[in-house]
């Protein structure tokens, strides 16, 4: 393992998206980023250094900041188009899906 990424319980870890916006709006890599260098790597792993087999690992701290007021970390919530929905139910209804 090279890269961990560490998150709330807010994002669903199965979800590449949902990880990527945590990192994308929780994570400043002056602040929340390990690095752990020349350490034992996989023998499989061709980035590692050949001779020696040691390699850098990587931690990123995705969560909320608890520096920071924990609300302006939410996941924004973008309120229902009503017509929206109602032409993807026409369109459903009118294709049998």
């Amino acid at each position: 393992l090279k890269h961990a990424v560490v998150v709330d319980s807010d994002i669903n870890v199965y979800d590449l998206g949902e990880v990527e916006w945590a990192i994308a709006t929780r994570f400043q890599a002056s602040e929340d980023l390990l690095v752990i260098e020349n350490v034992r790597g996989s023998t499989l792993d061709s980035s590692a250094n050949q001779e020696t087999g040691l390699t850098s690992k990587m931690g990123i701290d995705a969560t909320k900041p608890l520096s920071k007021p924990r609300e302006k970390f939410e996941k924004a919530k973008i309120p229902a188009n009503k017509r929206v929905e109602e032409l993807v139910r026409k369109l459903r209804a009118f294709s049998g899906v």
